[in-house]
């Protein structure tokens, strides 16, 4: 059975049932064949008609990720509890949004999160692999031909501190006894951790939240029924 055959057999069954799981196979047919913008409008259409599967929007993360949406992917993300089924993969793609973005401190750290809740898996080792190979070419090729701390101070004070960052780490090889640039380190790399930590609290308040609500839903439908 071709593709083409297949995607249309998956199209009759979410017409039938907007709650399948085919939904799942579609969008990676879809992202398959390049289709990115078709992935998108299938998996937001099942969103829409089951809200409250949480895997179902790891999938919307995932595919807006594909898309360069990194706003909606880390919205999205959000509103993944981490105490839901769908946190594992919910993590990848953060992880993997964090690395889009050059975030790579970051990255590790979630790396380093996700190892010691899930363990090792064929896609947290290939994200490691990405995050070394791309913050190497990072400081093996981005850096300017000249590296001066006006440079690095000027990135630090508009908040580009992922771009300040490697200029104070390669001015502190210079310079190892400069404490300016250890504080500056510590604070980029401080600030990375505390964004990681308000990340993970928003999800934990909307797990708990999701669970209040179905909570407050079951009591309802007794009350209904009584």
């Amino acid at each position: 059975m071709s593709d083409l055959q297949r995607i249309k057999e998956l199209l009759n069954l979410l017409t039938q049932d907007a709650s399948s799981e085919a939904v799942f196979e579609l969008v990676d047919l879809y992202l398959s064949a390049g289709l990115n913008d078709a992935a998108l409008d299938a998996v937001k259409q099942w969103c829409a008609a089951n809200p409250r599967v949480d895997c179902g929007l790891a999938l919307w993360a995932k595919v807006c990720l594909v898309n360069d949406q990194f706003d909606e992917t880390r919205s999205i993300l959000q509103r993944i509890g981490s105490d839901s089924s769908a946190d594992e993969a919910a993590q990848l793609v953060a992880i993997e949004l964090e690395i889009r973005q050059g975030n790579f401190s970051l990255a590790r750290q979630k790396l380093t999160s996700f190892r010691e809740h899930y363990g090792h898996c064929l896609q947290w080792t290939e994200l490691e692999q990405q995050v070394s190979e791309r913050s190497a070419d990072m400081h093996e090729n981005d850096l300017p031909p000249v590296v001066t701390p006006t440079m690095a101070d000027l990135y630090f004070r508009q908040g580009l501190t992922e771009k300040a960052l490697p200029l104070y780490q390669y001015l502190l090889k210079q310079d190892p006894e400069n404490a300016l640039y250890v504080n500056r380190i510590k604070q980029i790399l401080g600030e990375q951790q505390a964004r990681q930590l308000d990340a993970e609290s928003s999800q934990l308040q909307n797990g708990q939240r999701q669970v209040l609500t179905r909570w407050l839903s079951a009591i309802q439908r007794r009350r209904t029924h009584v």
